[in-house]
């Protein structure tokens, strides 16, 4: 059968969505399609548990993060300003590490305002003097909980970065997976995530296609706004 007399027969052109004669084409694609569900597949998967952990800002964390809203707030006519607004705030609740790298970049460029430029450069010495991070603490506590290895999602390079180093100075085994790596790169430290490094710290690792069926725990450091 040709394509077009394949349409002919099974293709309403008014509908090509509704297809003709769907009995003998059920018939047809069963000879060609085998089609099976999970359940029958007989796949055991391990059951999964989901668990949040609230973290409560510290007070200087508390306040970068309203003086952040504050200057964006002050600049919310200017449509430059709209545009980082909901990235400085992503960045605000992912480490300071992340916004502060924004700010700086903000305060040195010359795409804002006169105003805007020295808002952000102010914030930025503000987030220098943060000590700590409850988040990080939070994650620490995690990872010292779990005796297999975990994969710690972060939205922002920044962010990851002030994690491993974080973590190595904890003394805690890591291996970093990011867009920045080339191929080779990114396979090594898969590769050492896989013979035993207990955490793997990643922006993007999705759309890669890796069996990572071997780690047990999966930490989202950052949430999504869009659930």
């Amino acid at each position: 059968t040709t394509p077009l007399e394949f349409r002919r027969q099974f293709v309403d052109p008014m509908d090509p969505t509704a297809p003709r004669d769907t009995e003998r084409l059920r018939r047809l694609l069963a000879d060609v399609m085998v089609r099976n569900t999970r359940a029958q597949s007989g796949l055991a998967l391990p059951p999964r548990y989901v668990s949040t952990a609230a973290v409560d800002p510290s007070d200087a964390e508390r306040e970068v993060y309203d003086a952040t809203v504050n200057l964006l707030r002050q600049h919310a006519a200017d449509p430059k300003a709209r545009l980082v607004t909901s990235t400085l705030l992503l960045e605000a609740g992912s480490s300071t590490a992340a916004l502060r790298g924004t700010l700086m970049r903000m305060g040195a460029g010359e795409k804002h305002s006169t105003s805007l430029r020295e808002g952000a450069a102010a914030l930025a010495r503000l987030l220098a003097q943060v000590d700590g991070s409850r988040k990080l603490e939070a994650l620490l506590q995690i990872i010292r909980a779990n005796d297999g290895r975990l994969l710690v999602f972060t939205r922002f390079r920044d962010t990851l970065e002030y994690l491993a180093e974080a973590l190595r100075t904890a003394e805690v085994d890591v291996a970093l997976f990011h867009g920045g790596l080339r191929a080779e790169e990114k396979h090594a430290a898969l590769s050492r995530f896989r013979d035993g490094a207990k955490v793997l710290l990643a922006t993007d690792i999705g759309g890669e296609g890796q069996n990572l069926q071997f780690c047990q725990t999966l930490v989202n450091f950052d949430l999504p706004w869009n659930p």
